[in-house]
């Protein structure tokens, strides 16, 4: 019947992840833009350390919609709830206005992409 066919190709595009926007570069100025004044790599500042959070928050689309959608996300999500707790129950701001769902897929392929590299050794300090 006509539910049997396959999605559209634009439709199908929309909806896998990573297919939206794969440009770490982009992501990398975007973070460093909208998100270092509140989070660090390896420090907690006023939100969490980011280093490894596409593997640590729920998958299907949980960064975009803390991001996009808090109130919605708090609301919606355990894990978002206990986040906003732990920092003192700051909520996190929204970037509705300033963020597009591209811009948001380059930030997590940034992240994942700076995860993916090797760590600098720290320095070795001189006797």
């Amino acid at each position: 019947g006509p539910d049997d066919k396959m999605p559209g190709c634009a439709t199908m595009i929309a909806y896998s992840p990573g297919n939206l926007a794969n440009d770490p570069l982009k992501g990398e100025s975007l973070f460093k833009a909208n998100c270092t004044s509140c989070h660090g790599f390896n420090t907690e500042l006023v939100g969490p350390a980011l280093i490894g959070v596409p593997d640590r928050v729920p998958k299907g689309g949980f960064i975009e919609m803390l991001l996009l959608e808090p109130k919605k996300a708090v609301r919606t999500s355990v894990y978002a709830k206990a986040l906003c707790k732990q920092y003192g129950d700051k909520q996190h701001m929204s970037f509705k206005d300033i963020l597009t769902k591209e811009d948001v897929e380059n930030i997590i392929n940034y992240l994942k992409a700076y995860h993916a590299r090797p760590m600098p050794a720290e320095p070795v300090a001189a006797n």
